[in-house]
């Protein structure tokens, strides 16, 4: 890790009383200046994150450290007949337990009431047995699932003494199932609503908490500096350390970027419900089972506001800051991103539907004018947050925001059906949730739920059976935001493709061949209904054993050019099937076709002289050409391949249209066949207008003729 945390230890020896008093008196600098222009730009929204920070006071200091549960020489008073309850759900309304200290700490029973102040814990459940726990009250035996006793008590201590904790195991009566079933649909709110989110890491997970507790730690250093930022002056920090200004930027930069990369390692970012419970959360507290007697205690707010300063620093000042951020211009925005990823915020971002793509480009060209747009920011003049006021706005948002992050990593939960439940109960989606129903089941049933509301979520992939991948994880192929390779992963796609009908074209490519296994089989779900597009003209059905066929096909198919030579701006995509084509196991291909479809088209504003638009899907080796036809399916309206197998009509795959600039389309028409989509150029930071001749938007408008009722045959071969 660059700097290592222990080089900053004068901010975490003296715990989380002199980190209070560092950010209040940020805070007061903050909102008694009076900054000009361009200072007001980089302070938005910085603000609110250091007021957050100071928001509440539950914080915990540790006094000992919290031994790991697994260890061989835990002391006896880990040891379950230790454990009491002061006094119980049956003799109270709370659960109380006295700590090491003598302090007491309080655990809500149920739902918390609205404006009461409490901490919600997160932590890894893992493998749990049932502890029996006594009331010294009332001598009635609650029986917790719990891994085991120690951990029992490291949850108690970092919930505090004098403080009021939400914790699932005990605060959800897990005997009575109408209490389980109303806490779960409100999970998302209980976590939300909570003052701060305390998260246990297991013993494993310490190298991430070496990592949070260093970008804690440069973010503060970062955020006592913010004058600096705003001077556009670099500094030399005499104590603790004897580095520049510009050198804790860079550790702050690369220590997200390293974390971020190797989330997907630790057990507690690998987990289904915990995501939530890390997303939702206004600010996090950090411990770790194992390590020292310390904690981060202000970790997200202070990891955004300095993540913010930095950001819009470097996009206002570019190539003149005389902080080296450790890039340029160009890389900024994809650096936030993992600020973003690591630590989600609702209130704070903008979903993509909230941001309008013109000023994204002014902003872009023009960062003076505000950068807000360009880092999917909401304005956040003064030292609070506003939350969206409509619920549905809300719900929306938080599912499209939320999906996106939980999609990054690998998941694990007991039941397939919890990797649906701990996203959906986020967005109080409400459906027939059954621990007992595949993944696909539970997923078809939130989906349907999530339509009912008028969400539009896409699907790029046929119902089929196998496949190289689990469906979990052929759902988050789609349901995570896409790199747009063509860039060189310098910009993302606006919107996951499950919510645009948008994707990378490569990464499609992947996972369509991916999907494919042989014999065909379709996984049984009520069908919609299909209408046949009349004119589909079918070219011959290519393998993949001649690569050079399958890249200069997709170079014909593909609309669109690449100016100047691949890699100064844009790489080509030719280049970028290669290398998918490279890494696509050499079998899995065989197992698949390239299907090229030209599908008649008239333009928007003209009533003759119908052209054809080419599209392209992937299709199993085992159904044949003459087996396939075009139709519209009802569900989003995309166009699909079908064939005829024992007498029902299964979605073969899903037809795309490819722009070598803007990415891989659905084809999506309303119920009269009319199309209207639009191709955006990708821009840069740091690369003006003068310097980018492909800078536009186009549009396809127009209408693909179908038929009123699918006809009993298939296009003959």
């Amino acid at each position: 890790m660059g700097g290592n945390h222990s080089r900053h230890g004068d901010i975490f020896t003296h715990g989380p009383d002199l980190l209070k008093n560092i950010l209040e008196e940020v805070a007061n600098r903050l909102q008694n200046s009076g900054e000009p222009e361009t200072d007001e730009i980089i302070m938005d929204g910085v603000r609110c994150m250091v007021a957050r920070s100071l928001s509440v006071d539950s914080a915990v200091e540790l006094t000992t450290p919290l031994p790991d549960p697994f260890a061989r020489d835990l002391s006896a008073a880990s040891h379950p007949e230790h454990l009491a309850f002061e006094q119980c759900r049956k003799c109270s309304d709370i659960f109380t337990v006295r700590l090491q200290d003598g302090g007491v700490v309080s655990i809500i029973c149920g739902v918390p009431e609205a404006g009461n102040c409490y901490k919600a814990m997160s932590y890894v459940w893992g493998d749990t047995s049932l502890l029996d726990v006594p009331c010294r009250r009332c001598g009635h035996i609650s029986v917790i699932p719990m891994a085991n006793a120690q951990r029992f008590r490291n949850l108690m201590e970092l919930g505090g003494s004098r403080n009021h904790i939400w914790l699932d195991a005990i605060s959800i009566d897990q005997t009575d199932p109408n209490d389980i079933n109303a806490c779960v649909a409100v999970m998302g709110s209980i976590y939300r609503n909570a003052d701060r989110v305390s998260v246990l890491l297991p013993a494993g997970d310490s190298i991430a908490f070496e990592f949070l507790c260093t970008i804690e730690c440069h973010a503060m250093v970062i955020l006592c500096h913010h004058q600096n930022f705003l001077d556009n002056s670099e500094i030399t920090i005499p104590f603790p350390t004897g580095e520049s200004l510009s050198q804790i930027t860079q550790h702050l930069m690369e220590n997200t970027k390293r974390l971020r990369t190797h989330t997907s390692l630790m057990a507690y970012w690998n987990r289904a419900w915990t995501f939530q419970e890390w997303a939702l959360a206004k600010d996090l507290e950090v411990a770790v089972e194992g390590g020292q007697a310390q904690t981060c205690s202000r970790l997200k707010s202070v990891a955004l506001g300095a993540g913010m300063l930095v950001s819009k620093f470097k996009l206002l000042y570019g190539q003149y800051a005389k902080i080296n951020v450790g890039f340029d211009r160009t890389a900024i925005v994809e650096a936030w991103e993992n600020i973003k990823c690591l630590f989600p915020e609702e209130d704070l971002f903008r979903t993509y539907e909230e941001v309008d793509s013109e000023e994204v480009s002014f902003q872009t060209n023009f960062p003076h004018f505000g950068v807000n747009k360009q880092l999917g920011l909401h304005d956040a003049p003064g030292m609070s947050l506003e939350s969206r006021t409509d619920q549905t706005a809300r719900l929306r948002a938080r599912l499209l925001l939320l999906l996106s992050n939980f999609s990054m990593s690998p998941r694990a939960a007991k039941y397939d059906a919890d990797l649906v439940a701990c996203w959906a109960s986020t967005c109080d989606i409400s459906y027939g949730y059954d621990r007992n129903d595949s993944f696909p089941a539970s997923l078809h049933k939130a989906a349907t739920a999530l339509r009912a509301q008028g969400i539009t979520l896409y699907q790029f992939l046929p119902e089929t059976r196998g496949g190289k991948h689990p469906p979990f994880d052929f759902f988050c192929d789609y349901a995570r935001g896409h790199i747009q390779l063509s860039t060189g992963g310098r910009v993302m796609y606006p919107g996951a493709p499950l919510f645009t009908g948008r994707a990378d074209t490569s990464m499609h490519l992947i996972s369509s061949v991916n999907k494919v296994e042989l014999p065909t089989q379709w996984v049984e779900f009520e069908s919609s209904s299909l209408r046949p597009v009349c004119g589909a003209i079918f070219e011959k059905l290519i393998g993949f054993k001649n690569a050079e066929l399958i890249l200069a096909k997709f170079n014909n198919i593909s609309y669109g050019e690449v100016l100047g030579p691949s890699g100064l701006m844009f790489f080509s995509l030719e280049g970028l099937i290669k290398v998918a084509l490279e890494t696509l196991d050499v079998n899995q291909l065989a197992f698949c076709r390239l299907c090229v479809v030209s599908i008649p088209f008239l333009k928007a504003g003209q009533s003759e002289g119908t052209f054809h638009i080419l599209t392209w899907a992937i299709v199993p080796r085992d159904i044949k050409r003459g087996a396939l036809r075009v139709c519209r399916e009802s569900v989003n309206g995309t166009l699909v391949l079908i064939c005829k197998q024992d007498g029902a009509k299964h979605i073969v795959a899903y037809l795309t249209l490819t722009d070598k600039l803007c990415g891989t389309f659905l084809l999506q028409t309303d119920s009269n066949g009319y199309v209207d989509l639009t191709f955006k150029t990708p821009e840069l930071s740091g690369m003006t207008i003068s310097v980018h001749p492909q800078k536009g938007v186009k549009y396809l408008r127009g209408r693909v003729p179908l038929e009123d009722e699918i006809a009993a045959t298939v296009l003959p071969a």
